[in-house]
């Protein structure tokens, strides 16, 4: 049995950790013995409910050198206890903790790009540089990988992220959007951390300026260190009876079965869940106009697409979705059928199984 380190910074509520769980989920079925290492957080149960025993470590990001060394010595004994074959990191210190370790512990390091970042090449590229594969989760990541890092082309492999399929039988009634549905409400949810990427305040600002605004109802589901500076916008516009602040949900899909449309504001991504977590429900999406979300949404297509910061144009896709019935229901017949191609669960697995697959005939040759 092979062994597999998953490696991050912290196990939240966001999309890269939720990617982080799947490929657990998919290792440990498949029959590897896999185990996860982090600074911790909310998700850290769920790899427990696998039964994938989790190690906890200081925050990767913190570079004092106390806390890097006690990282170095720490991560190094939990390879060595496990006999790990494979570092699968997933946070670009997280790969320079496996630069530095892998090698001396004869294992292979496979890195997860999930961002599009303009900032600190040399280090990245220090982290990346001894990887036997780099994974990108979408066409646009691949491309900032290789045209501002210098990575190599051909060690880049694009796998979409996914989610699983969700399930009718799954569907629990939220009590909330159950009486605003009932009120003949049009009911649109924003979702993700409450954080500057995220972009909430345009949301809101969008909201502020439509002119049959009172025929919706606005979700914002999700927690961040933003949530009473949004709370207090949303009070200072006068939207406190459009605007619905539901906090963390683990259920989004669940959340989004019964919203009529979703809307992703945010001012950067890699790939973002949020698009095909809609998809898998056949909700239509309204996005920035911003790599990683463009690649996801063709205007008109697969959704709308407005410019980053733009609440006005933002504003005016809203009210062109919840009046055109002909549009949206096109959409929504489209991303059902991309879906299923594309970023479907099934597609998933089978893309990562073969790349595990071809990482560990490495270990059996010794290539290490």
């Amino acid at each position: 049995m092979k062994n597999i380190l998953m490696l991050t910074r912290l196990m939240g509520q966001g999309g890269t950790e939720k990617i982080f769980i799947q490929q657990c989920s998919v290792l440990k079925e498949a029959g590897y013995n896999v185990i996860a290492c982090s600074g911790g957080g909310l998700s850290v149960p769920a790899l427990e409910k696998m039964g994938i025993k989790h190690y906890t470590v200081n925050d990767l990001e913190d570079k004092s050198p106390y806390k890097v060394l006690s990282n170095l010595f720490g991560i190094n004994k939990i390879i060595k206890q496990n006999k790990v074959d494979v570092i699968h990191t997933h946070h670009r210190m997280a790969a320079v903790y496996a630069r530095l370790l892998a090698r001396k512990n004869n294992a292979v390091h496979v890195h997860t790009a999930h961002n599009i970042f303009h900032d600190k090449i040399l280090l990245t590229k220090f982290a990346l540089g001894d990887c036997s594969a780099v994974v990108a989760v979408g066409i646009s990541v691949k491309d900032n990988l290789v045209e501002d890092y210098g990575i190599s082309p051909g060690k880049v492999k694009v796998i979409y992220n996914a989610v699983q399929d969700f399930l009718v039988s799954e569907k629990k009634v939220d009590d909330t959007i159950s009486h605003l549905s009932s009120s003949g409400k049009i009911v649109v949810g924003n979702y993700g951390r409450l954080t500057e990427q995220k972009n909430f305040e345009m949301y809101i600002r969008a909201i502020s300026k439509l002119k049959d605004k009172d025929k919706f109802a606005f979700l914002i589901v999700g927690d961040g260190e933003l949530k009473g500076k949004l709370e207090r916008m949303v009070t200072d516009l006068g939207l406190t009876e459009l605007v619905y602040f539901l906090g963390y949900r683990s259920d989004i899909q669940n959340v989004m079965s019964q919203t009529d449309f979703t809307v992703i504001s945010s001012k950067w991504e890699g790939l973002p869940l949020v698009p095909i977590e809609s998809f898998s429900v056949g909700k239509a999406v309204i996005g920035t106009n911003i790599g990683g979300t463009n690649e996801l949404i063709k205007d008109s297509e697969t959704g709308l697409l407005v410019e980053s910061d733009n609440e006005k144009e933002l504003s005016e896709k809203i009210s062109l979705l919840a009046n055109d019935e002909k549009l949206l229901r096109r959409i929504e017949t489209n991303i059902t059928d991309i879906y299923d191609r594309k970023y479907s669960f099934d597609v998933f697995e089978k893309k990562y199984l073969e790349l595990y697959h071809k990482l560990l005939m490495k270990v059996d040759e010794g290539y290490k």
